[in-house]
Formats: structure tokens, C-alpha cells, sequence
């Protein structure tokens, strides 16, 4: 299936939830953000749903990341929760109501250092969003995840990608 839509970030343009969040870095003067590996770490992507979206499709998020690591594979594991408001709907606009079951993916980096990887999750939505709503979506490395991350440096987020697929 082709896509309806694509929107973009690039780490300055991400917002930070208000504990546990991500550095903003550079690596060589590339904007990134750095998410630790021994504590759970999140940004948060905002924006409104265009009218292109229409609900036939997957949503899906796609992460552009790396890390520096030199000595074998690694993992990293990433979560996604989602917020849809709808205008109009009597919804509280100054209190989170992200999904509780996170959608989940890991990420494998192999020994070159500095290699870019691309990851991909599917997002479930717990409500049904619309063209229109205003949206957050909250990532979040699970730097404590019993088999899935391993990964003993900085996961270095590059780029953020939402699609309809």
C-alpha cells in the first residue's frame, strides 16, 4: 500500500516530557537525541493528523538511530504510546492520556560504530484517531528491558518519521 502521508522530526523539534527525558546532543555537529543506557528515557513527537490520513492504513513510526559500538551487536528496545484529541470533544487538553500497552520494536546495531539503523513500529492506537486531531506520540528506550536491550552506550535518535501505510 502506498502512503498518505508522512510528517517529520528532527531532534530540535521534539518535545521533552517534563521527567526521565532525552539529552539533546550533537554528534558531529548532527542533532540527536541521546536516550541513556541505564535509565528509561522518552521525547515526545506532537502534531495534528493532515487531512491525507484516512484511517485505512497503518500508522506507523519510523526511527533513524545509532550508537557507538565497536566490540559485538547490541540491542536497544523502543516503545511507543499514543494521544489523540479530538477538537470539539470535551477532551482535557492540559493532562496526558497516552495509551497504557506500548507498541514495542528492538533495534540491532552491529560492531561498526556509528552505523545508522532504521526501526519501525506499528502503532495500535487504543482510540481511533481522525484527520484533524491533535496527536502526541512518546518514545521511549527501555534501557532496563530483561533480554531486549544491551546496549551499553547512548542510543543516538537522528530522525522521527509518522506515516499511514
Amino acid at each position: 500500500m502506498a502512503r498518505n502521508f508522512t510528517i517529520q522530526w528532527e531532534p530540535p523539534e521534539v518535545s521533552l516530557p517534563s521527567a526521565a527525558f532525552a539529552k539533546f546532543s550533537t554528534q558531529n555537529n548532527r542533532p540527536v537525541n541521546a536516550l541513556d543506557p541505564s535509565a528509561d528515557e522518552s521525547v515526545v513527537l506532537e502534531g495534528i493528523l493532515p487531512a491525507e490520513y484516512t484511517g485505512a492504513g497503518s500508522l506507523k513510526l519510523r526511527l533513524l538511530a545509532m550508537a557507538n559500538t565497536t566490540t559485538s551487536s547490541h540491542k536497544a528496545r523502543l516503545s511507543a504510546v499514543t494521544e489523540f484529541r479530538t477538537p470539539g470533544a470535551a477532551e482535557s487538553g492540559n493532562s496526558d492520556a497516552f495509551d497504557g500497552t506500548p507498541d514495542a520494536a528492538t533495534m540491532t546495531f552491529s560492531a561498526t560504530a556509528y552505523s545508522i539503523q532504521s526501526l519501525i513500529i506499528t502503532l495500535t492506537p487504543a482510540t481511533t484517531p481522525a484527520s484533524g486531531d491533535k496527536f502526541r506520540i512518546k518514545v521511549t528506550r527501555d534501557a532496563d528491558h530483561v533480554s531486549d536491550d544491551d546496549l551499553p552506550v547512548d542510543l543516538l535518535i537522528l530522525g522521527y518519521e509518522l506515516y499511514e501505510e
